[in-house]
C-alpha cells in the first residue's frame, strides 16, 4: 500500500523543528482571506489561472534552478510564511506554517506537489504550478 502525500509530508514535517499543520479552520480562514485581497476564486482548481499583477519564472523541471528561483522568491517573504497544498485539488486545502528557510528544505524530500506560498502581510503570493513555472501576484495596496 503507497503513502500518500499528506503521509509522506508528515513524516519530514515530524523532522523539521519549525514547520506544522495548522488546524482545518485556522487554514481556511487564511485563505479565504488572502482570496479577498487578491480576488482570488475559490471555485477555481488554480488559483494562479486568475493571478493579477503577476511574474512568471520558468525552471524547465530543472531542480537546481526551480531552488534558485524559489529562494530569491522567499526573499520578499516574511521568517514565517504559509504553504498551501493544492496539488492539483479543489479547495479547501491544508495550510503548513513553517519559517522560510525550512521551505526549500521541506519540498525538496518531498515529490512534487502544487502549491502556493504567503505570510502574514499578504502582499505577494507565489504559485508553484503543475506547468514547472513560478508565478508572483502582487496584491493592491489596501
Amino acid at each position: 500500500m503507497g503513502y500518500s502525500l499528506s503521509d509522506n509530508m508528515q513524516a519530514v514535517i515530524d523532522k523539521m523543528k519549525d514547520c506544522n499543520f495548522l488546524p482545518d479552520e485556522e487554514g481556511r480562514k487564511l485563505i479565504v482571506k488572502l482570496a479577498e485581497k487578491f480576488s482570488f476564486d475559490l471555485g477555481q482548481r488554480w488559483l494562479w489561472d486568475s493571478t493579477r499583477q503577476s511574474e512568471t519564472y520558468d525552471y524547465n523541471n530543472n531542480p537546481g534552478q526551480w531552488e534558485t528561483i524559489f529562494r530569491e522568491l522567499l526573499s520578499r517573504f516574511a521568517d514565517q510564511i504559509f504553504l498551501v497544498v493544492s496539488d492539483d485539488e479543489f479547495y479547501p486545502w491544508k495550510v503548513l506554517q513553517c519559517k522560510k528557510d525550512e521551505c526549500v528544505n521541506l519540498l525538496n524530500e518531498l515529490p512534487y506537489f502544487e502549491l502556493f506560498i504567503f505570510d502574514d502581510f499578504m502582499k505577494t503570493v507565489v504559485f508553484d504550478t503543475h506547468h514547472n513555472c513560478l508565478i508572483v501576484s502582487e496584491g493592491s495596496a489596501f
